[in-house]
């Protein structure tokens, strides 16, 4: 008696070449994935923090998957940005000099306002600094920060909105490698 089994064959050659592409495949996806998930963070705190996306996405990179590592990261490292990389009231401070009479600052956007305490100083490497006076002595000052990109990051609603980002990416990769695996057989 034989049994007669149609498309095994197909079946057969189908899984050979899914376990051949897929790694690579995968891999793919989820560096698409990633990237696109650093994409997303540095829009989120733009939109929401008065920094430039070069300072932002220069805190950030990606890690790459390849097909024997199916991990693909996104690694931050930060530590609190410098009160004058965010929105600060600037008028022209020569070499050397400061100006006082307090500083308008602002972090987040719709936030932000006057430290009487603080002053703007350039340093003689051209380094424009919010700072303030913390003892007696002429060099007794100490420069002001806003949160980290970590901490910025942190916060849920970004978190959560790159997350779905990257999951959502990673998804639509895979699904249109598998649609061409099974499709060109």
């Amino acid at each position: 008696m034989d049994i007669e089994v149609t498309g095994l064959e197909i079946a057969v050659n189908v899984l050979q070449s899914i376990t051949t592409q897929a790694p690579g495949e995968v891999a793919k996806a989820l560096n698409k994935a990633a990237t696109k998930g650093k994409t997303k963070a540095t829009a989120q705190i733009t939109r929401n923090y008065y920094l430039d996306r070069a300072t932002v996405g220069d805190t950030m990179k990606v890690k790459r998957a390849g097909a024997s590592n199916l991990e693909a990261t996104i690694n931050v490292r930060s530590s609190p940005m410098a009160l004058s990389k965010f929105k600060i009231n600037t008028n022209y401070v020569p070499v050397g000099q400061r100006q006082s009479g307090g500083v308008s600052a602002q972090v987040r956007k719709g936030g932000g306002g006057l430290i009487e305490s603080a002053f703007l100083v350039r340093y003689k490497s051209g380094h424009l600094s919010v700072v303030e006076r913390y003892g007696s002595g002429r060099n007794d000052i100490r420069d002001l920060y806003g949160p980290s990109v970590t901490g910025m990051l942190s916060k849920d609603d970004n978190r959560l909105m790159v997350i779905d980002e990257m999951e959502s990416t990673a998804a639509a990769a895979l699904e249109s490698v598998l649609d061409s695996v099974i499709g060109g057989m």
